[in-house]
């Protein structure tokens, strides 16, 4: 291993610890608020804002083309030739598309390791959590029961896909606490959430 790749991959754990602090110091600050004790949460906060500052410099990193170039970098597929792996996805289109179709088959095939639409590759399952806020859950079942049945499964014998109906406010520190907790318990590695817009 170079040098610049040892530096490379110290920043990285780097960025993780600091990303990991910050997570536990929101968990704090949520705790606090909760409890009214607003001298400590002040001083949580703080601490999380020095953190995050960290983390943001830490962020700037500038590389050369040369740098670039010789770096050997691969992707890590969710979904081969359609979805990275840990990277934030967005399926867009207009109104009455299917895009919560889409979402599905799509949190399904991660899921079993079935291939996405029959054609790309899923290299791992994977804990999925599909968190809905429009479609209801007598819709969201029905799609279920005949995504699954279309590939030769049942949906009630699918292990690792969890569904939530209603949508977490990215601005409520305990909605983003709740997730979080139920993320870890339930060991998710891949999140949806349809749609976002209900979030903002």
């Amino acid at each position: 291993i170079n040098p610049e790749s040892v530096d490379h991959y110290a920043d990285k754990v780097l960025e993780a610890e600091a990303t990991q602090a910050a997570l536990l110091k929101w968990d704090v600050i949520g705790e606090a608020l909760r409890c009214g004790k607003l001298s400590e949460a002040n001083r949580e906060i703080a601490e999380f804002q020095r953190i995050t500052e960290r983390t943001t410099k830490q962020r700037l990193k500038i590389l050369t083309a040369e740098e670039l170039s010789n770096s050997e970098s691969e992707h890590s597929w969710l979904i081969k030739g359609v979805a990275v792996n840990r990277q934030v996805c967005v399926v867009a289109a207009g109104k009455k598309t299917c895009k919560t179709n889409l979402s599905i088959e799509m949190g399904l095939c991660i899921a079993t390791k079935l291939p996405f639409l029959g054609k790309f590759q899923i290299p791992t399952a994977q804990n999925v959590l599909m968190v809905s806020g429009e479609s209801g859950e007598p819709t969201t079942r029905e799609t279920l029961r005949r995504i699954a049945k279309s590939k030769g499964r049942i949906a009630s014998q699918i292990k690792n896909l969890h569904f939530h109906f209603g949508t977490p406010a990215i601005d409520d520190p305990g909605s983003i606490s709740e997730l979080r907790r139920i993320i870890r318990k339930l060991k998710i590695t891949v999140l949806f959430i349809d749609p976002v817009y209900l979030c903002l």
